[in-house]
């Protein structure tokens, strides 16, 4: 069984994103959270390689920082329109990827009914499914509480 989580979504959206990119995880990681990086709190954070492996592996949670800077509101709108401007253009078929996560999300046995009723709520478009990965970067700890608007 899948979970929704950092490692599920960003394989996904990796799968979806055409091999003329050729982007590796550090590439990835560098175009997702470019306003992380822009801002003071990123000032002496950089992406360890063994790391952001262990991220898009499952085997570590995202760094506290960038979760701690996403979970206020203008900056988790900045994360949905990063990804809009920086990961969506790159993708063949961003609509089969938000089908793809979606699934797991409907498959996720972690996630309460409840839960999964907001976040299907908001799954109308690609953008709008940018809430969901809000929620999956903080899953198991914290909600999203606020739609992501781009």
């Amino acid at each position: 069984m899948e979970y929704l989580d950092f490692s599920s979504v960003i394989t996904t959206i990796r799968n979806y994103i055409s091999d003329a990119h050729s982007m590796n995880q550090i590439d990835m990681m560098y175009q997702l959270f470019v306003s992380f990086l822009s801002s003071d709190e990123s000032l002496d954070f950089d992406f360890d390689n063994g790391l952001v492996c262990r991220w898009f592996n499952g085997q570590a949670k995202i760094s506290p920082r960038i979760t701690r800077y996403y979970m206020d509101n203008h900056n988790r709108n900045r994360l949905a329109a990063d990804m809009h401007r920086n990961v969506l253009p790159l993708m063949y078929d961003s609509t089969m990827a938000v089908q793809e996560i979606y699934n797991i999300l409907v498959q996720d046995t972690t996630i309460s009914d409840k839960t999964k009723a907001r976040l299907f709520a908001e799954y109308s478009c690609v953008p709008c499914s940018i809430s969901n990965f809000c929620f999956m970067l903080w899953h198991g700890t914290y909600f999203c509480k606020a739609r992501c608007k781009y």
